[in-house]
């Protein structure tokens, strides 16, 4: 089976599309969206954490196709994500301005310049008090996201160079980081909202062992896909058994237990779904990959409605959906996929550019 059949693409827009649901729901106060089980059944498949796994398996298998090629893997991670988020960023600004240009102007140079110089780089979750009159109080609040996702991507080729530089086994480094992770997530459920855990919450550690759990599947694939190839129905029944069972679980370590093992089957149930009908994807979506768009626009859109005044419309939260797929849509077609086109040529022009500079200039 090769591994670029599958059904990934599908898999995050309906985790981003998850995120949108609830995101519509907390913030824009119409009664009228309810799913009724949908939506209890939605809740139960986190659009955060899909990302993590789905990111894990992809990213550990993009690695070691390049032969653990730091370059080639660096311009395009770099090409994935912020070509898309400085658009975001653009779109984001205009908006604020076209709405209520006064949030800008009455903030100063010393206020708009880092906040800028955050975005453009890796601290999205840097949220300036100019901003917080402005929709729910955060512009684009699901960036959080984005730094914790670039940390995975540095620490996956710095657990090989530890590996490789001092004789330890990739498979126990995994391990020790997995295990150190699940006490950081466990540390930050029962912490509560202090600066400190505030902190822990947007770095890698509570949450890379979700990525890891991915990249552990990937890195065994040929192994393990005998579990995951054709069995979504089969993982999707035994999540829903540990839902069901999670309602008579109680506090303490039984629920962080439980809590953990139902993280755990949710990883298997999206590489199971990924590897099962694996053409669906192509069917439905047809290459058209916008759920990263779909993640990053839509709290714009959703702030847009609250800070123009419409967010109790009858038609605010089909308007967040449909405007959020267009504008995604629009990233895809006209940047996102011309970017992505060009990795191998920025690769071979940044290599180039290197020999040039260790042969002619340092030496």
């Amino acid at each position: 089976m090769k591994l670029h059949e599958n059904n990934f693409d599908l898999i995050r827009l309906l985790a981003a599309l998850q995120v949108v649901y609830f995101h519509a729901k907390a913030h824009l106060p119409n009664e009228k969206l309810d799913l009724g089980w949908m939506e209890v059944v939605f809740r139960h498949f986190p659009g955060v954490p899909v990302f993590f796994v789905t990111s894990g398996f992809l990213i550990y298998s993009s690695y070691s196709r390049m032969n653990n090629d730091l370059l080639a893997y660096s311009i395009n991670r770099i090409l994935r994500i912020f070509p898309a988020l400085w658009a975001c960023l653009v779109v984001s600004i205009i908006a604020v301005c076209v709405v209520d240009f006064s949030i800008f102007r009455s903030a100063s140079l010393g206020e708009i310049v880092p906040w800028l110089m955050a975005q453009l780089t890796i601290v999205q979750f840097y949220n300036p008090s100019f901003l917080r009159e402005f929709g729910v109080g955060v512009l684009n609040g699901s960036l959080w996201t984005i730094p914790v996702e670039l940390q995975f991507y540095v620490v996956l080729p710095f657990i090989f160079f530890v590996s490789r530089k001092f004789h330890i086994k990739l498979d126990f480094l995994f391990l020790l980081i997995l295990g150190l992770s699940i006490g950081f997530m466990l540390m930050l459920k029962s912490g509560d909202d202090t600066f400190f855990f505030k902190i822990l919450s947007i770095t890698f550690l509570p949450h890379i062992w979700l990525f890891l759990m991915g990249a552990y599947m990937a890195r065994y694939w040929n192994d393990l896909s005998f579990l995951f190839k054709d069995k979504a129905l089969w993982w999707l029944i035994g999540y829903g058994g540990l839902v069901a069972l999670s309602v008579g679980v109680g506090g303490g370590a039984g629920f962080l237990i439980h809590t953990i093992l139902l993280k755990v089957v949710l990883c298997g149930v999206v590489i199971a779904c990924a590897f099962t009908f694996r053409h669906l994807s192509g069917k439905i979506i047809k290459g058209e990959d916008v759920s990263y768009g779909v993640y990053i626009y839509h709290m714009v859109v959703v702030n847009v409605l609250i800070q123009a005044g419409m967010s109790s419309e009858w038609w605010a939260e089909p308007f967040v959906f449909c405007f959020t797929l267009c504008l995604a849509w629009v990233s895809w077609r006209f940047l996102e996929r011309r970017v992505l086109g060009y990795k191998k040529g920025a690769t071979s022009r940044s290599r180039e550019i290197l020999n040039f500079w260790n042969t002619k200039i340092i030496k």
